[in-house]
């Protein structure tokens, strides 16, 4: 035969009201971290790039703040003729020329029909 006792005592005890289990604290493995830190510095490489794109056109300002103007070359046209409209009155022609001559990188005064000739900013 077999007997069954009970008891009227719960053998679970009761949680106080207000008493919560707290978790244990997070902590990193090696590997954690070594992620955490690889994500940090490639989101500061990302803001310093963005930055950068972003101020560096500011920074490095125009390179060349004259801006020029262009004439295109017609059949019958010179470098002398060109040069003689854009000189101010009583200026060299030949200093002009000279100076049409480096700005586009002619080897000698000789233009083609068609062609552009960058003036310089100051030409009137």
């Amino acid at each position: 035969m077999s007997a069954v006792a009970v008891s009227s005592q719960s053998a679970v005890t009761p949680l106080r009201k207000g008493s919560a289990v707290r978790p244990a604290p997070l902590r990193l493995t090696v590997r954690g971290r070594r992620v955490v830190a690889t994500f940090v510095a490639s989101l500061m490489m990302l803001v310093l790039a963005l930055v950068g794109a972003w101020v560096g056109p500011a920074i490095a300002g125009d390179e060349n703040p004259e801006a020029l103007r262009y004439v295109t070359v017609y059949y019958g046209d010179t470098l002398w003729g060109i040069a003689e409209e854009i000189t101010t009155e009583g200026g060299d022609v030949r200093a002009t020329v000279s100076e049409l001559m480096s700005l586009n990188g002619l080897a000698d005064a000789v233009v083609t029909p068609g062609q552009q000739i960058a003036l310089p900013a100051n030409a009137d």
